[in-house]
């Protein structure tokens, strides 16, 4: 899906989205 590529782009996993999704909203 597109989220692989996003992934491989950024060189980051799903985890450190989620995280970066908290941090960005808290």
């Amino acid at each position: 899906g597109s989220e692989a590529w996003l992934m491989d782009h950024w060189g980051i996993s799903a985890d450190g989205i989620v995280a970066a999704a908290h941090e960005l909203r808290s």
